[in-house]
């Protein structure tokens, strides 16, 4: 992902002078979340967060730099916007955990609703199987491949992108896999540690 997607930014905003403002659509932070997770899942090094109010330092009366400015909102409001206090979650349960043993392990999803740019999960795991990472992006049936994980029980922990979080925490037996249904329609983010 070289650059993500900036919230409030406009979608394909080249064409949204064109529509009628109640037409125009907008990244949020879902967005940015959609964006952010699997770029670090992946092997990024970190995420950059960006608002298209901040990028332009927008105030009002400013011409912008993107579009016609409706629906932009001013720098200092964006400051505040829901994606920009999201990003912690993240980086938090990427430190409690060994950061430089982390690798990409899109193969530890053995079953997922696809590859499609809404569908897709990601995930990371600990090279020397202490945990895994995944993230959903929606609601859909999981199948978790655990067997890399060393110990004989698991500890399942599933967060709320949105809030930061627990929304379920449980341990089980190691069996190989793990299968879930997340219970957010939207994005979900699962840890699995070795216990």
């Amino acid at each position: 992902d070289l650059e993500p997607n900036y919230e409030g930014m406009p979608v394909g905003f080249e064409r949204q002078n064109d529509l009628e403002p109640q037409c125009r659509a907008y990244f949020n932070d879902y967005d940015v979340r959609r964006s952010m997770y699997p770029s670090v899942l992946a092997g990024a090094a970190g995420f950059t967060y960006g608002h298209e109010g901040i990028r332009q330092i927008y105030r009002p009366g400013d011409r912008s730099h993107a579009s016609d400015g409706r629906g932009v909102p001013t720098w200092d409001k964006a400051l505040s916007a829901p994606g920009s206090s999201q990003l912690k979650l993240l980086k938090g349960l990427l430190l409690e955990r060994s950061y430089f043993t982390r690798r990409p392990a899109q193969e530890v999803i053995v079953r997922s609703a696809g590859d499609g740019v809404i569908t897709r999960c990601a995930a990371a795991r600990c090279c020397h199987g202490s945990y895994l990472y995944v993230y959903v992006p929606i609601r859909q049936m999981l199948e978790i491949d655990t067997s890399g994980i060393t110990t004989k029980r698991l500890r399942i922990t599933v967060f709320d992108p949105v809030s930061g979080g627990v929304l379920l925490q449980w341990e089980c037996e190691n069996t190989g896999r793990v299968q879930y249904i997340p219970a957010l329609q939207l994005d979900s983010f699962i840890v699995i540690d070795a216990v």
